[in-house]
């Protein structure tokens, strides 16, 4: 429900720290996840959310080491179906 502010960068010493908010409004939802690519150019996935949340809202921080990032969130229901949104930032 909110694809263009769903995630925000911490300032300062806390840039390395990425805020999800996710608002998701599906009956059927199984999990969020992101991909990307690692340093030794292998596909890696991790999971934000799954199962039941809290009003409909996935918030998660996460952190990430120096560099530019490129990750594929996704989001997936129980039926297989999918969306798919592009995060890309840098860490200090």
């Amino acid at each position: 429900n909110n694809p263009d502010s769903f995630w925000t960068q911490g300032i300062g010493r806390y840039n390395k720290y990425i805020y999800f908010s996710i608002d998701i409004t599906e009956e059927n939802f199984d999990e969020v996840i992101y991909t990307y690519i690692d340093e030794r150019g292998r596909l890696k996935e991790k999971r934000l959310c799954s199962g039941n949340l809290d009003d409909g809202i996935c918030e998660k921080k996460k952190t990430f080491r120096s560099g530019e990032w490129d990750l594929n969130l996704q989001i997936n229901d129980e039926a297989g179906n999918s969306i798919g949104v592009p995060v890309n930032f840098v860490v200090e």
